[in-house]
């Protein structure tokens, strides 16, 4: 994120220590439903939870060294867990944990802008958008922000799609 344009509410959500944080927490969760199936003694997941720690330069570090940001984050915990670090990651891809994580970043950005559009529509306008959609799809109006009347079919094709087309591209698909 371009520190400039971002409020300090979103850029923490999509910072790398957030990331990380994230990762780690996948990561407990998966060790605590190892522990469970019984598959991981629960002694390791309470003591994993208070000791687990990463440094963000030391992953950086040993990512030089092994080219593979998973690895190097993983050696990163294993070096606060010792011996508890076989317990982690136990089963999983590299894409288990950061897809699920992204998610969880998404689902957190998500709720930070819900709360925006909220200060930017009243419940009501959305409500009525909503059923009038319902009834006449395409062929409905809406009341956008600032109470601006647009019809779905120009929202859709002027504004929504170019931003969709925007922020695929800037991610490459």
């Amino acid at each position: 994120m371009i520190g400039r344009y971002s409020r300090p509410e979103m850029a923490r959500i999509w910072s790398e220590q957030s990331q990380f944080q994230k990762w780690l927490e996948v990561e407990i969760l998966a060790s605590e439903a190892l522990a469970y199936l019984g598959k991981v003694p629960r002694s390791v997941v309470s003591r994993i939870k208070k000791k687990a720690r990463f440094d963000i330069a030391r992953i950086r570090e040993i990512e030089k060294e092994v080219q593979h940001e998973m690895i190097a984050f993983l050696s990163s915990l294993a070096e606060s867990l010792g011996n508890d670090a076989r317990f982690i990651h136990v089963g999983m891809t590299s894409s288990d944990v950061m897809d699920t994580a992204l998610a969880l970043q998404f689902k957190e950005a998500s709720c930070l802008l819900s709360e925006d559009v909220r200060e930017l529509m009243e419940f009501d306008h959305a409500k009525t958008n909503f059923v009038n959609v319902a009834q006449h799809g395409l062929d409905s109006t809406m009341t956008w922000f600032n109470g601006k009347k647009v019809s779905v079919q120009r929202l859709i094709l002027e504004e929504l799609l170019p931003i969709a087309e925007k922020g695929l591209k800037k991610v490459k698909i």
